[in-house]
């Protein structure tokens, strides 16, 4: 009997707490194409993770389904669109994909190429829907801050207030709890765009006492736009100049809270600790010529110290999102590559430990893109220059191996070329967010410049002070 119990319990307690998403949708352009929808970690350390993934058949059918707690906004790449949408829990969405459109082999090339970013359209849906709410509102909001961006900066936009009232008369009768804080966190950055109001005024009277919203994009991205550097904003006011020292010195979450709460506007401190994790954030990448950085072991210390005391479990991720996000990458500073073997131009399988005894110069390209091409030009001329102290080892990402065997035969280049068949995650391995991508190696195979200057003034300035310094 308590077993039967015990059985029905756990089924209604699955019936109660699993939020079942599902998306379908049929679109004969993308048969047999694979659909892959995101969402990020937080909304402060903004790194895409896989949420669901399926192969559209050869009609054109797809259908994905998964498990949220909150709502949440997603998206998905379509050739040249990031299609995104908002979803919430126990909802189904019967979604109409954009007009096919495929990069083109310049975009492909391309490392910065912007995708354009579009809502995507839920079939019959009224205008009550979240997403149709959003992209309503959006469309008149942009819109406005296009062309009166100018006026509203010089507080000078006497269309404003009578802006606002129109909009939140249109959305009087919306009942959606999140597009209603969406609403106010859109007009609160307007309000603190046309007064130049500061974060510590924004923070007493829109964040203080007010609920965290940690899936609002709204909420969030006013909040990362008020506490941007927010460790050496408030360390440059009055009440802040210790915190540097709370953070190099006393390396502690408490020091750095007795020094916010000199402010009346950081006397909560729930709402300090997401403050001081945008913070921490912040400072691991903080690197302006002529002012002072962060040491990373302090800053480890104090986000592990966090990861023991917060206690909301939202906060708690964020903090670990940040460890992964600055600490779990393979190129750090002193660390050896991780065990990585490819084929070179003559076949031959070749570990990248094995390039040793000089310094190693290693690029990431593509034998199509003009940037990449300019490069190995360059360095055609350093290695007969630097052979005894640079090893060159370029590492091509084309699809076809025997693309780079003719390319390296027709310019007849003479240093060592490996392509990535053997292990395409090579880009996710060596952190390679745009091509052409170049690291430095020591003579022990260590990582000494995990984000080299390309081959050029800027790189032999930096080698030459790599040389003097290891004298």
């Amino acid at each position: 009997m308590k077993k039967i119990i015990a059985f029905y319990f756990i089924l209604l307690y699955n019936i109660i707490f699993s939020q079942n998403v599902k998306i379908i949708g049929i679109d004969k352009n993308y048969a047999n194409d694979t659909i892959t929808f995101f969402k990020y970690n937080d909304l402060i350390n903004n790194e895409k993770i896989v949420l669901a993934s399926t192969k559209i058949d050869s009609l054109g059918n797809f259908y994905l389904n998964f498990d949220i707690e909150n709502t949440e906004f997603i998206f998905t790449y379509l050739g040249v669109y990031k299609a995104e949408m908002y979803i919430e829990p126990n909802k189904t969405y019967t979604i109409k994909l954009p007009e096919k459109k495929e990069k083109e082999t310049k975009d492909k090339l391309n490392p910065y190429f912007k995708y354009t970013a579009i809502l995507i359209g839920i079939e019959e849906s009224d205008k009550a829907e979240l997403n149709n709410l959003i992209r309503t509102f959006d469309y008149y909001y942009d819109d406005y801050i296009a062309v009166r961006f100018n006026l509203i900066r010089q507080s000078a936009d006497n269309k404003l207030d009578s802006f606002i009232i129109s909009l939140k008369k249109y959305f009087k009768d919306s009942e959606n709890k999140y597009f209603k804080d969406y609403l106010r966190y859109k007009f609160y950055y307007l309000d603190f765009l046309s007064n130049h109001k500061d974060y510590l005024y924004i923070t007493q009277y829109y964040y203080k006492n007010q609920p965290i919203l940690y899936n609002n994009v709204a909420y969030m991205q006013l909040f990362n736009n008020l506490y941007k550097d927010f460790f050496f904003e408030f360390g440059n006011s009055k009440n802040g100049k210790n915190i540097y020292s709370n953070i190099v010195i006393s390396k502690s979450p408490a020091a750095i809270k007795n020094t916010m709460e000199k402010e009346i506007a950081f006397n909560n401190d729930t709402l300090n600790n997401l403050i001081i994790l945008k913070g921490l954030h912040d400072a691991y990448s903080f690197n302006y010529p002529n002012l002072p950085n962060y040491p990373k072991p302090q800053l480890n210390q104090l986000t592990d110290s966090l990861i023991l005391q917060l206690k909301i479990p939202a906060q708690n991720q964020i903090a670990k999102n940040i460890t992964d996000k600055f600490n779990k990458k393979a190129l750090i500073y002193g660390k050896e590559l991780p065990e990585i073997i490819l084929l070179n131009q003559d076949s031959v399988q070749t570990k990248l430990s094995s390039f040793k005894d000089k310094y190693v110069l290693i690029n990431v390209t593509m034998t199509g893109c003009v940037p990449c091409q300019r490069d190995m030009i360059q360095i055609s001329k350093y290695v007969e220059k630097y052979e005894r102290q640079i090893q060159f080892v370029t590492i091509v990402v084309n699809e076809d191996f025997e693309t780079m065997k003719n390319f390296v035969k027709a310019k007849n280049y003479e240093w060592t070329f490996l392509h990535y068949g053997l292990n395409k995650n090579i880009l996710k391995i060596l952190d390679v967010e745009a091509i052409p991508k170049y690291i430095l190696l020591d003579t022990y195979g260590k990582i000494i410049l995990p984000s080299a200057p390309p081959p050029g003034e800027q790189f032999i300035i930096a080698f030459r002070k790599i040389l003097i310094n290891s004298k």
